[in-house]
C-alpha cells in the first residue's frame, strides 16, 4: 500500500487487491476533508504502483517468433514521433544492430525492415499500409485513424493487422494477459505481466510542454491547477479517447525549472531520439544530483559525460544532507 500525497491538494492511494480498492471507495465517502480529494487507484502489485511507464514488444501467444527475428513481420506503432511507439523500439532495434539509418531516412529505414506497419503520422506509403481509416483519416495522427495511440496499436494486433505491436506496459486489460505475451530484447518470451524483465525502455509519463520564448510557464501551471481543483473534467470526454490528456491521468505536477529534456527523458531515451533526429543539447547550467548510496554515485557519474557536463554528482549519508548541500551549492 502506498500513500501519493500531491501538490494540487489530491491525495492518490494505491492498492493492490479489490477488498482494498473497496475500503479505498468507501473511505471517499466517509471521511471527507475540505480541499482534499482521495483518489483511489488499483494496480496488480506493490510495484506497479511505484513503477516508471515501461515500453514493450507484445505478440499473440500464438506465434513463435523471437525478438531478433523481428525483420519482414508486420507492426503496429502508436504514431510516429511518440515515445512508446516510435522512438524506444527504434533505440532498441538499433542497440541490437537490427537496424540502420541516416538522418533524414529513419522512416524509410523502417518501412524496409517491417514487411507492412501502421504507423498514425507516417509518410512512407508501407508504414500506412496496415492503417484501418477511411478516406483522407487512414494513417492520421489523431483519432480519426483507428490504431491511433496504445489502445489503436494493441487493436491493430488483436485484429490481425499487425504481428508485433510497440506500447506502454499498462494497454493490455489484465482479463486478456492470457492471449498475449512480451517479445523480449534477450530473444525470449514472458507473460505481460512481467513487464519490469522484460521491457524495451523506461519513460516517463506525458507532459505538457511549453515554447522557451516569452516563458508562460507558471501562467500555464497556476491555469492547469485551477481546473484541477474545480473538477473540470480535463482527463475525460464525451468526445472520444485521450483527448488533450489521457483519460487515465490523475493529476498534473509541475516539474523544477531547471529539468530539461535531457533530465526528463533520461539517457538511454534521450540518445535514441538524437539518433534518429538532431535535437537541442542538453542544458549548458550545471545541475547538482545528490545521491545517497555509492551505486547511485556510480550511476550518477555515468550520466555525466552523457549530458555534457551539465549534471554534477555529488553524495550524502541521507535526504536531510542532500538537501543541506543543494541549499549550499543554490546559494554559491
Amino acid at each position: 500500500l502506498s500513500l501519493a500525497a500531491l501538490k494540487t491538494k489530491h491525495i492518490g492511494w494505491c492498492v493492490t487487491s479489490e477488498s482494498e480498492y473497496k475500503k479505498c471507495k468507501d473511505l471517499t465517502k466517509s471521511c471527507k476533508a475540505p480541499d482534499l480529494t482521495l483518489i483511489c487507484v488499483k494496480k496488480s502489485t506493490v510495484e506497479e504502483c511505484f513503477t516508471a511507464i515501461k515500453v514493450i514488444a507484445l505478440v499473440k501467444r500464438s506465434s513463435t517468433f523471437k525478438f531478433s527475428e523481428l525483420k519482414n513481420k508486420r507492426s503496429c506503432h502508436t504514431g510516429i514521433g511518440h515515445m512508446a511507439g516510435w522512438y524506444a523500439p527504434l533505440g532498441v532495434l538499433h542497440e541490437k544492430k537490427l537496424l540502420n539509418w541516416t538522418e533524414d531516412e529513419a522512416q524509410r529505414a523502417v518501412s524496409r525492415f517491417f514487411s507492412a506497419s501502421c504507423v498514425p503520422g507516417a509518410q512512407e506509403p508501407n508504414l500506412c499500409k496496415q492503417c484501418a481509416g477511411r478516406g483522407g483519416k487512414k494513417c492520421k495522427l489523431s483519432n480519426d485513424e483507428p490504431y491511433y495511440n496504445d489502445h489503436g496499436a494493441f487493436k491493430c494486433l488483436r485484429e490481425n493487422m499487425g504481428d508485433v505491436a510497440f506500447v506502454k506496459h499498462m494497454t493490455v486489460p489484465t482479463e486478456l494477459h492470457k492471449n498475449f505475451q512480451l517479445l523480449c530484447p534477450d530473444n525470449t518470451r514472458r507473460p505481460v505481466s512481467q513487464f519490469q524483465k522484460c521491457s524495451l525502455s523506461r519513460i516517463p509519463a506525458n507532459a505538457v510542454v511549453t515554447r522557451s520564448e516569452g516563458d508562460k510557464t507558471k501562467i500555464i501551471a497556476d491555469f492547469l491547477e485551477y481546473f484541477q481543483k474545480k473538477e473540470c473534467n480535463l482527463f475525460s470526454s464525451q468526445y472520444g479517447k485521450d483527448l488533450l490528456f489521457r483519460d487515465s491521468t490523475l493529476n498534473i505536477v509541475p516539474l523544477p525549472p531547471s529539468m530539461d529534456d535531457f533530465l526528463y527523458l533520461g539517457s538511454s531515451l534521450y540518445n535514441s531520439i538524437k539518433e534518429t533526429f538532431e535535437v537541442s543539447q542538453p542544458s549548458r547550467e550545471t545541475i547538482l544530483w545528490c545521491t545517497q548510496s555509492r551505486q547511485e554515485k556510480i550511476k550518477c557519474d555515468n550520466w555525466t559525460p552523457l549530458s555534457g557536463g551539465s549534471i554534477e554528482c555529488t553524495e550524502a549519508s541521507s535526504a536531510d544532507e542532500c538537501i543541506q548541500q543543494i541549499m549550499v551549492s543554490s546559494m554559491c
